[in-house]
């Protein structure tokens, strides 16, 4: 009972998460849109290249800290002991503030002595938002663990918008690229404006304290998470950079736009699975069967839309422009690695609330380091559809590393239950490639064959459907929904 109920709690405040991911990254959509129509292909590269420098820097910089405190954090709500939030929360913005100031000195100094190829008013900007993400991360981080997760939603929502609102107007007015990024740094300074006064409600009267221990501990924890943390932005960043840096701005918007369009899929698993480590951290038992659950969940409403992702890539990639579609090559290989992040993540979020740090360190290697070695080896010429080819080969090693590990924690998959959540889809899709179809009527026979599948095959069972609805409908709509439930489920289970 423990397990559902945790993994109701993990599956409502994920989805809250996914509403937050996908609404921002609609936004976000649009934004390049706009941009892209305004200021060209180029105004995206420029922007989307200072943006993955911000990122990367930060992952540099930060030391892990953002995501180890995550386990902290889990563990004081989870045992109710809210006196030591203080000290958790005071030593990890203190280290943040720190690894700021460094990591802002380190930029201005890679572009005096020539190391960074990046004019001055793009090197400002991208000092004050490495600057804002430290602190706002680690504050983001205090939230998800207690499971506010609707609360960061509609902060991140709110700044969204406003950074639309700016970051247009100024490219509108003829700022170019340069105007794109300016959006985000209002996108920052907002959330971090925004959590303060969350902060400041949740916990009235804020108190905060440096703590030696606390200090090491959330060090200790950052430092195992720092690598994976930081070859994980490498795997997802680094190839925007080398693009850039080899092929141009253009290039560089087109595989930029086709990495944010897969990314909607992706952030299925990630919204669920990594809220599962703060959450699994206060667990004292069912870790396992909560965690292998919450895989299964995620693979059931992700895998489908992969398959949609890479038969129609081009439906999305339209949207923005005709000059877009030459990128659905590559939108089509980062479809393809939802279920290897699906599973990674999963075996991840279980293996770092255990405490197993060197494991975790292991996982993160085997899926980055493939990912930032393949970058250099195909990106330079391929560009774009080598980036993507690196992200998937990287996303591949990391689920095999994954599959290796669960035997190292005991952890049991249900491997046939995996396999017919990803063939079902991927069956109907290639069926649907052999034939030609509108892709609207081609995405309701993949849905509608996958729903069937999973229910008349027993990948998910009556009381798991019932949870997930509890979990994910508000209860005026479960009340006008239950005279039609039993309708529904003789369809679904094949009575």
């Amino acid at each position: 009972m423990a397990v559902a109920l945790s993994l109701a709690r993990v599956v409502q405040g994920g989805l809250w998460l996914y509403i937050d991911i996908l609404l921002t990254n609609f936004l976000g959509y649009l934004y390049w849109l706009l941009i892209s129509r305004m200021a060209g292909p180029e105004a995206v590269g420029l922007a989307s290249a200072t943006m993955a420098l911000c990122w990367l820097t930060s992952q540099i910089i930060l030391l892990g800290v953002p995501t180890g405190v995550q386990r902290f954090f889990g563990m004081v709500f989870g045992s109710n002991k809210l006196p030591d939030l203080k000290k958790y929360l005071g030593s990890s913005l203190l280290m943040a503030g720190v690894a700021n100031s460094i990591g802002v000195v380190a930029l201005f100094a890679g572009s005096r002595f020539g190391l960074l190829d990046i004019e001055y008013g793009f090197l400002v900007v991208a000092a004050a938002i490495i600057i804002l993400y430290g602190f706002t991360s680690i504050l983001f981080s205090l939230f998800i663990s207690a499971l506010r997760t609707s609360l960061t939603a509609f902060i991140h929502m709110v700044a969204s918008v406003l950074k639309f609102i700016v970051g247009v107007s100024l490219v509108y007015i003829g700022w170019g690229g340069f105007g794109a990024t300016m959006g985000f740094l209002f996108m920052y300074v907002v959330s971090l404006i925004s959590l303060c006064i969350g902060l400041r409600a949740m916990c009235n009267p804020i108190s905060l304290e440096f703590s030696y221990t606390s200090f090491k501990e959330v060090l200790f924890a950052g430092l195992a998470s720092w690598l994976p943390d930081l070859f994980n932005s490498m795997g997802s960043w680094l190839g925007v950079l080398v693009i850039f840096g080899f092929q141009g701005s253009i290039e560089t918007g087109h595989y930029y736009v086709a990495f944010a369009i897969a990314g909607l899929v992706t952030a299925i698993s990630q919204s669920v699975l990594s809220l599962m480590f703060p959450i699994l951290s206060g667990m004292s038992d069912g870790r396992k069967r909560a965690s292998w659950k919450a895989i299964k969940f995620t693979l059931i409403f992700a895998s489908p839309l992969m398959v949609l992702l890479a038969l129609y890539p081009y439906v999305p990639l339209s949207l923005l422009g005709e000059n877009y579609v030459t990128a659905s090559s590559q939108l089509r290989i980062l479809a393809f690695s939802v279920p290897f992040i699906a599973l990674y993540t999963g075996v991840w979020s279980l293996t770092y609330a255990y405490g197993f740090y060197k494991a975790v360190l292991a996982l993160g290697i085997a899926q980055n380091i493939p990912r930032v070695v393949i970058y250099f080896l195909l990106a330079p010429s391929l560009g774009g559809t080598g980036a993507a080819l690196g992200f998937l080969i990287g996303s591949l090693t990391g689920a095999l590393a994954a599959m290796i590990m669960t035997g190292t924690i005991e952890m049991r998959l249900n491997w046939s239950n995996l396999a017919i959540t990803l063939a079902t889809p991927s069956i109907a899709g290639f069926l649907l490639a052999l034939v030609n179809l509108p892709w609207y009527v081609g995405s309701i026979l993949v849905l509608a064959v996958s729903a069937l599948s999973y229910t008349w095959l027993g990948v998910i069972s009556r009381d798991e459907l019932r949870d997930l609805m509890l979990a994910l409908l508000p209860d005026k709509v479960i009340r006008y929904m239950k005279p039609h439930v039993s309708i529904l489920t003789r369809v679904l289970f094949g009575d």
